[in-house]
């Protein structure tokens, strides 16, 4: 099971891992970082060996005593209260590892921060109260050049439903297939992909490229 899309909106602290119970391996120039834990689910017996890296975060789960990997976990469809189980199991641990060994920077806070010190702009809230985390900051000329929005990562793409914090920047279509990575620029979501990208918030991402970006946003969009 790959979960490397925590790495999008994070950073691993190979002190917090260690401490963890994770053991590390250095081939070349490349750093691992290794875990089994055991675990039952109805009387059965599995572990599962985490292996991550700067950029991938893997979990295969394997039966005891076979070590055949139980590849039921890889089959989306499957579905049932066992598999359900097993699988929640494993979420469960990566939940757990993300929030004791991964660290996360309000990056969001400083870049509204940013805006509205760059811009002299408020941001306000054109939608339903229900989207407390939706903002939109626009120009002198009331349009929209940012647009701030807690997302699922699976609406970029990315085979998730944890929630991940994005900004919509308006770009120059000829560039936008030269910048999105779909690592941390992606093509926009729910707004026009010829004219608009979806930046992740994270510090992954060098914040002055995100003020660069958001400076273009504007530009465009207040000239017109």
């Amino acid at each position: 099971m790959d979960f490397s899309y925590i790495h999008k909106s994070a950073k691993i602290d190979e002190s917090l891992l260690l401490e963890y119970g994770f053991s590390k391996i250095e081939k070349s120039s490349e750093v691992s970082f290794f875990l089994k834990k055991l675990f039952s689910v109805d009387g059965s017996n599995f572990y599962v060996d985490f292996e991550i890296s700067k950029n991938d975060f893997f979990a295969r789960v394997f039966e005891v005593p076979t070590n055949e990997p139980y590849v039921l976990l890889e089959v989306s469809t499957a579905t049932g209260s066992f598999v359900s189980k097993v699988r929640q199991t494993v979420f469960d641990f990566v939940k757990e590892i993300e929030e004791k060994c991964f660290i996360h920077t309000d990056v969001k806070k400083k870049y509204i921060e940013y805006i509205q010190n760059q811009f002299n702009v408020e941001g306000d809230n054109p939608f339903s109260e229900d989207s407390l985390d939706t903002m939109v900051f626009r120009t002198p000329k009331n349009s929209w050049f940012a647009l701030l929005m807690t997302i699922k990562f699976k609406n970029l793409g990315i085979q998730s439903d944890s929630p991940v914090s994005v900004v919509n920047l308006k770009h120059r279509p000829e560039d936008i297939p030269k910048i999105v990575d779909n690592k941390h620029i992606f093509n926009a979501y729910h707004m026009s992909k010829k004219h608009w990208i979806s930046v992740i918030l994270s510090d992954n991402l060098d914040f002055s490229v995100l003020q660069n970006l958001t400076e273009e946003s504007f530009t465009l969009v207040n000239k017109k």
